[in-house]
Parts: C-alpha cells; sequence; structure tokens
C-alpha cells in the first residue's frame, strides 16, 4: 500500500507540474505552422526542445513532491 501511494502521488504530481507549468508559461497553445523556411523550422524545433526540458524538470519535482505527499496522506489515512 506504501509503494502503491508513492507511485500514484508521484504520477498526479508529476501531471499538476508539468502541466501547471506550461499552463502558466502559455506552451499548451495548438499552432500551425506558419512556413516551411528553416529557420522558421529550427525555431520551432529549439523551442520544442526547450519546453520539453522543462517539462521534463517539472515532471521530475512534481513526482518527488507527489510521493511525499502520498506517503503523508497514506500515513494520515491509515
Amino acid at each position: 500500500m506504501v509503494v502503491l501511494a508513492i507511485i500514484i502521488g508521484g504520477v498526479i504530481g508529476g501531471l499538476i507540474a508539468v502541466f501547471g507549468t506550461l499552463l502558466v508559461r502559455g506552451d499548451l497553445g495548438i499552432r500551425m505552422p506558419g512556413a516551411l523556411d528553416p529557420e522558421y523550422r529550427h525555431r520551432e524545433v529549439v523551442n520544442c526542445g526547450m519546453m520539453m526540458s522543462l517539462g521534463m524538470k517539472a515532471g521530475s519535482v512534481g513526482a518527488g513532491v507527489g510521493a511525499v505527499v502520498g506517503i503523508v496522506v497514506y500515513q494520515l489515512a491509515f
């Protein structure tokens, strides 16, 4: 049960941290490509890489926090 609380808390915390961070930054909007220009594509690739790295970092932190919260909730509930 403790392991399940850690896993569920980690998943929920990671999702909240990733989507919350991307929502605050305004990166969740769906954009259609404006051109097939190589410079435009390069800028999009760089932006995508930065967004992925930010999401991975936020997910790691959120998973850690969620795991701790999951353990605390489990200890208080049971």
